[in-house]
């Protein structure tokens, strides 16, 4: 399973794939400053109640227009799901031409078009 977080100024959007199915999804709002353990706790807890493990977890992305929380978010992730994230930016190579991106509407609203929208669409 592959956890991929969008965050915004307001929200940050989360959710699981398993494959390219959509295993889960949840909200938080992005709020400054908070400690890798108040992520890490609330990412385990949000997972825990959809039923996911976080050893089931192998890999994690974030795409995020907020610069002040990526240090504390990307922590809680090596911490408590035991994976480096890929940081989507510019010049991440994800295999994928903007030509072949469909856009995935819910639950990212992809009205920005951030790559971590695209990267597990088909």
């Amino acid at each position: 399973m592959i956890f991929v977080i969008d965050v915004g100024n307001t929200n940050m959007t989360m959710g699981v794939f398993c494959g390219e199915k959509l295993a889960a999804t949840f909200r938080i709002m992005t709020k400054t400053p908070r400690t890798s353990d108040e992520y890490g706790i609330m990412i385990t807890q949000l997972l825990k109640s959809n039923g996911i493990k976080t050893s089931d977890i192998e890999g994690a992305i974030i795409a995020s227009v907020v610069p002040d929380v990526m240090h504390s978010l990307t922590s809680s992730i090596i911490r408590y799901l035991h994976t480096k994230p890929i940081i989507v930016g510019p010049g991440v190579k994800s295999g994928r031409s903007r030509r072949d991106h469909r856009v995935y509407q819910y639950p990212f609203q992809c009205r920005r078009r951030k790559p971590c929208c695209h990267l597990y669409t088909t």
